[in-house]
């Protein structure tokens, strides 16, 4: 996955990534318990869109990524608007993972993992991926 001017690939170390990307340690709760991990998120904006990419590295390794796309008709909308929005948003980034050759569904395996649409408590869209 290119993002702005750098290359994402699964073997991408959060040591060797740019600047642009802000860093956090946290802890995710899998199977009852805390796994520690490293958050990297960075935004980018091309042709008015803007893009939010989230990686989550655990030991070292990229395990999970999510990817924010807001184009401009989606953008500051106000409460309302913003949750009457969520089927369109939806819709867009189906459409984008479907324009990127891959399969637009909500879940679908691939060689390299499971990517897809998701939608969180919030309303907020994201497309997803997930390792192998």
């Amino acid at each position: 996955m290119t993002f702005g001017d750098y290359s994402l690939s699964l073997r991408s170390h959060r040591d060797d990534l740019p600047k642009v990307f802000a860093q956090r340690e946290g802890v995710i709760y899998r199977d009852g318990a805390q796994w520690p991990c490293v958050f990297a998120t960075a935004v980018h904006c091309e042709h008015e869109t803007l893009f939010e990419c989230t990686l989550r590295y655990e030991n070292a390794q990229l395990v999970h990524a999510t990817l924010c796309i807001e184009p401009q008709q989606f953008r500051d909308l106000p409460g309302d608007a913003f949750y009457e929005s969520v089927d369109a948003r939806y819709s867009y980034h189906l459409a984008w993972l479907r324009a990127m050759g891959l399969p637009g569904s909500a879940y679908a395996t691939v060689a390299w993992g499971v990517v897809g649409v998701g939608r969180g408590k919030s309303e907020n869209v994201f497309i997803y991926w997930q390792a192998a």
